[in-house]
């Protein structure tokens, strides 16, 4: 994932572990650190995020199999802000639409990118 500066595995237990992550939405950059699981029976990984700015944060990627259509990929964010002035709008505007979604919408078109590359 070219937007992604690293990905550092910190600790490991069993199916889950404790990841570091960073990325760059334009020029800022952005780093959080989250409890990662990987199901691969349902496909399924889940993160919780543990530090950063959004610490409190879930996030599910999806994999849904289509058949001969490929798979339906779905990342799914859930952080509820506790800002003491202007959460709402904060939280929505900026966080969420901005950096949270810039991200991932650049996940998923890399995802979709390799795949349909690995098809052909």
């Amino acid at each position: 994932m070219p937007h992604y500066r690293y990905v550092r595995v910190l600790a490991q237990n069993g199916p889950a572990r404790t990841v570091e992550m960073a990325a760059r939405h334009g020029f800022v950059p952005l780093h959080w650190t989250a409890e990662q699981t990987n199901d691969p029976v349902r496909p399924h990984i889940a993160f919780h995020h543990v530090k950063g700015p959004t610490r409190g944060m879930d996030v599910e990627w999806i994999f849904t199999p289509l058949g001969n259509a490929g798979t339906r990929v779905q990342i799914v964010h859930r952080l509820a802000f506790r800002f003491p002035i202007a959460a709402d709008f904060f939280g929505k505007y900026v966080v969420s639409d901005i950096f949270i979604h810039g991200v991932a919408n650049k996940t998923l078109a890399r995802m979709k990118q390799l795949a349909e590359a690995g098809a052909a």
